[in-house]
């Protein structure tokens, strides 16, 4: 017999507990972009920063000023911030 009365558990409510309990033993601190900003650069292979700057349409030693770089950890690019008076 097929019943359709809702699901025997919450599915949201499983979620949020075992996030809780994964990130109640890691203690919080300030990330160190600097440090992240450097490893993502140093990930950055030449013929994919080629691609990309192809792609947006300006060249590679555009994209090497503004310290591009690569995620490994969530596939994607990083482009750093800074304010107006550039990178420290």
């Amino acid at each position: 017999m097929l019943r359709d009365d809702g699901p025997m558990w919450v599915p949201w409510r499983r979620t949020i507990h075992v996030a809780a309990r994964i990130m109640a033993g890691k203690p919080l601190g300030k990330p160190d972009f600097a440090d992240l900003a450097a490893e993502c650069r140093a990930a950055v292979k030449p013929e994919a920063l080629a691609w990309l700057a192809q792609s947006l349409g300006v060249s590679t030693a555009s994209l090497q000023r503004l310290r591009v770089g690569w995620s490994t950890r969530y596939s994607g690019w990083s482009f750093p911030m800074s304010d107006a008076g550039g990178p420290r």
